[in-house]
């Protein structure tokens, strides 16, 4: 079985809420508002807390998740949530590593 097959990736639920928060350009294109994250999103002590917020802030009531995941699935890019968050990064890495094995074999 090769390295594709074989690698299991779990994401942590904490973990994307606060790579959204990194992607600044994905909230900004999903509501409408000017948000640039703030240092490293991965310190955020609640990361989902901070993205209601500042959704509910916008849109005038609290979000469903399932509502903020619609909101920003169309935009969301790991790639700019790993100029700002370092476990986003690392799984950007992982996954591109994958790729370059599977593409070589």
């Amino acid at each position: 079985m090769d390295l594709v097959n074989r690698a299991v990736t779990i994401v942590m639920k904490r973990e994307l809420e606060a790579w959204i928060l990194a992607d600044g350009q994905c909230i900004q294109d999903s509501v409408g508002i000017n948000y640039r994250p703030s240092g490293q999103t991965n310190a955020e002590m609640d990361p989902k807390q901070r993205l209601l917020s500042i959704l509910k802030r916008k849109l005038g009531y609290l979000p469903a998740e399932i509502e903020v995941a619609t909101l920003v699935a169309h935009c969301f890019l790991i790639p700019r949530a790993a100029i700002t968050n370092t476990s986003a990064k690392r799984f950007k890495d992982f996954i591109e590593g994958i790729s370059r094995k599977s593409c070589s074999d």
